[in-house]
């Protein structure tokens, strides 16, 4: 059940001082030491009646303090004064104790909104400054808007209300939204003090005073109270509903009704409250409080709409499924994949119904008994369900003739070929999920990978994409081979030099002339790509000499052979 203030509690402001009625919550003045929370933050800078609320808050301050009783004791506390975005912005700018006027106010004036609304701590801080475990107190908290920094202020309340002595805390909430009221209230509501809203300066004053220096006035016997019928499942209003009231001390029927809300005037007390609906009810207990207008949702579980959900029963585990479905396709609804009996709520891969039937789900890579949910994407509460068993899935790799480094092998594979898996050489047993070249199976198979430049040891992988398990593997030999190069007949300088070679012929090898005796990394005077298979042409350098004619792998500058080469 929500509890929301109506739009009149400014009216009721102004009525505060003409009602008669036992008091229900003492003023600051009689119930110990006090602190005011000052709102702060940047968002005082807003405007009310053409004047900026920061300026409101200063002059009516003056007035209250110039007032204030000399035997009551106080403090000020304020928060998001001093830095922007900062949550633990929260400074005690005047210490409990007999009020110096001119010093608060000075102190007052001097504050500078700019920062959020850390509204939970400093109300939290103010209580233990006060003592508030071991003797009375009073915090009030004046603010323009509602907590922005992750904390629970009700929850507060109700900690502070459970620990204290005679704690009490009164919320002014200055300009704050309707809808927002009830997130501010409950601080009041639930320590015994106070709520009020104020939309303009003399709203302010008032509510200020009325917390403070002046007798709180008394309030009636009787509150306004408006119920609404909401779905539980989306907080949306019901259009009709049969309402029953009994007084919870007596069992006497208090009033009853048909349709979406019921307006009633009800003595302050304990509530039963019976909300009927077609095929559903529900019942909640409410409090009303003279002079306290509130709206209580009463909210109704309805039945849940109807879904099925259509799959194999069995499916290879990582693979992707498709799930024919039923259902409201709600905003927000979706099927999903879970291990049977999953607490409700639970999800892993799922696809939103808004895509529409069927849904594609990638199964987990993973063995046993699983189920398919349709979810309802606000409630998360599960409409239907399918078992589905995973089965294990297996692959196969090939590998033809022998690899020398380098070169790019065709790898035929067989395997599900599920969404990421791929294929890969990694040096033979590195651990579990490691990988170097690799090739998606999307791409087919044969797929075609470069094998390592250096000669030794590997394995070619099937890797499933989802868990990085490797699904099979197969060892891999990768040999240096062996090139020899030769020429036939003569060479003449800068003529055609034929070339026979054995050796890989990859794109990357080249079959160069240097001068003899040179490095590795010497630049060839002459060169022409091994890939063009054997025989090779190439001319000879134009001046007779001595040479090297040599086959070289140009990606890794290893020298594979070197033949002496004389042009004449």
């Amino acid at each position: 059940m929500r509890s929301l203030y109506s739009s009149f509690a400014a009216l009721l402001l102004l009525t505060l001082t003409v009602i008669a009625q036992p008091l229900v919550a003492q003023t600051a003045s009689r119930t110990g030491d006090t602190i005011i929370v000052v709102d702060a933050s940047g968002s005082m800078w807003g405007q009310v009646d053409g004047e900026a609320k920061i300026e409101i808050a200063r002059r009516i301050f003056a007035d209250l303090l110039h007032d204030w009783p000399a035997e009551q004791r106080l403090g000020v506390m304020a928060y998001g004064h001093r830095r922007k975005g900062d949550c633990t912005d929260i400074e005690q700018i005047i210490e409990v104790g007999p009020v110096d006027a001119a010093t608060a106010v000075e102190r007052i004036n001097a504050l500078k909104p700019k920062g959020r609304t850390p509204l939970t701590d400093a109300v939290e801080q103010a209580a233990e400054a006060l003592r508030y475990k071991d003797v009375p107190a009073t915090v009030i908290l004046l603010t323009d808007g509602i907590e922005t920094c992750d904390r629970d202020p009700c929850q507060l309340a109700e900690t502070l209300e459970r620990g204290g002595v005679a704690f009490t805390a009164h919320v002014v909430g200055f300009d704050v939204a309707v809808e927002d009221q009830p997130k501010i209230a409950c601080i009041a509501e639930r320590t015994g003090g106070r709520f009020l809203s104020a939309d303009s300066a003399d709203q302010l004053n008032l509510a200020m005073r009325s917390v403070t220096i002046e007798p709180e006035p008394a309030l009636p016997a009787t509150a306004e109270i408006i119920l609404l019928a909401v779905d539980a499942e989306t907080g949306r209003g019901l259009p009709q509903a049969e309402w029953t009231l009994t007084n919870a001390a007596d069992g006497t029927e208090a009033g009853s009704g048909n349709g979406a809300s019921l307006k009633l005037e009800l003595e302050a007390g304990s509530y039963r409250v019976q909300a009927r609906v077609p095929d559903a009810e529900a019942t909640e207990t409410i409090e009303v409080r003279g002079g306290h207008p509130a709206t209580h949702q009463i909210e109704i579980r309805l039945p849940l709409p109807e879904a099925t959900l259509e799959a194999p029963a069995e499916v290879p585990a990582g693979s992707q499924i498709e799930v024919h479905w039923t259902g409201p396709d709600n905003k927000g609804d979706y099927v999903t994949i879970v291990e049977q009996g999953a607490p409700e709520g639970t999800y892993t891969k799922y696809e939103y119904t808004s895509q529409g039937s069927p849904a594609k789900l990638q199964t987990p890579d993973a063995l046993g008994e699983y189920e398919l949910r349709y979810v309802v994407g606000q409630s998360k509460r599960t409409l239907a369900s399918h078992p589905v068993t995973l089965v294990p899935v297996s692959a196969n790799l090939i590998v033809e003739g022998p690899v020398v480094p380098g070169a790019k092998i065709p790898i035929q594979w067989q395997g599900p070929n599920n969404r990421g898996d791929y294929v890969t050489i990694v040096e033979q047993g590195a651990p579990e999920g490691t990988y170097t070249k690799h090739e998606y199976t999307s791409q087919g198979s044969p797929v075609r990978i470069q094998a390592p430049t250096e000669p030794g040891d590997y394995e070619v992988r099937y890797v499933v994409g989802q868990s990085k398990r490797t699904l099979a593997s197969l060892p891999l030999r990768v040999d240096a081979p062996v090139v020899t190069l030769s020429v036939a007949g003569a060479v003449s300088a800068g003529g055609v030099v034929e070339v026979t070679f054995d050796g890989p012929g990859r794109f990357e090898d080249m079959i160069e002339i240097v001068p003899k005796g040179a490095g590795a990394d010497t630049k060839a005077i002459r060169s022409t790509r091994a890939s063009q298979g054997s025989p090779v042409k190439l001319f000879a350098p134009p001046s007779p000499g001595e040479y090297q004619l040599r086959y070289r792998h140009s990606d890794t500058g290893e020298v594979a052979a070197s033949i002496p080469l004389t042009a004449e």
